[in-house]
């Protein structure tokens, strides 16, 4: 049930991805190659299955209501996350989304323990580093309406957000 559920999600946002808007965008040196995020994104899903199946294991529907509710809702915005950013290149709005499935990644770690405790910190340490690890601002010279530069620190999760207009 629990990998059903987490790879529905996956396949949801696997329906957008990088395109020739992301091709365009300017990005840091340290964003990986696009090759890279399948293989790595789908053994973390496998990882977030398996973590809600050690809870559901450990504690059953009822005695995990909210913690699977969280995972499910976490899963939700994993996906819109994709559809926000590659989908509908709304870097702003997949930013939100990043910030508020932190805030629920955050709670749901509150509520769990162990291996799955820890799945989800890989989950919030690979969040911080791939989702916004560009600027949309295209390389063609075009202007975009905003900046926006996530810059992650490996050690704290902190993400530092600069909104500025961009020059012609």
């Amino acid at each position: 049930m629990w990998l059903l559920l987490t790879f529905s999600a996956a396949a949801f946002g696997a329906r957008f991805g990088p395109d020739e808007w992301y091709r365009q965008l300017a990005k840091p040196a340290w964003t990986p190659p696009n090759a890279i995020f399948a293989p790595v994104w789908t053994i973390l899903y496998l990882l977030m299955a398996t973590a809600a199946w050690l809870v559901w294991k450990r504690h059953g529907v009822a005695g995990a209501v909210v913690p699977l509710a969280l995972f499910i809702f976490q899963l939700a915005l994993n996906a819109a996350w994709s559809w926000l950013f590659f989908g509908r290149h709304r870097p702003q709005a997949a930013l939100v989304d990043i910030v508020v499935l932190w805030a629920v990644a955050a709670t749901l770690i509150s509520f769990i323990e162990g291996p799955a405790s820890a799945i989800f910190r890989a989950h919030a340490a690979l969040s911080t580093g791939f989702p916004l690890s560009s600027d949309p601002a295209p390389r063609s010279g075009g202007r975009a309406p905003s900046r926006i530069a996530v810059r992650p620190r490996w050690s704290d999760l902190v993400v530092g957000v600069a909104f500025s207009r961009s020059a012609p």
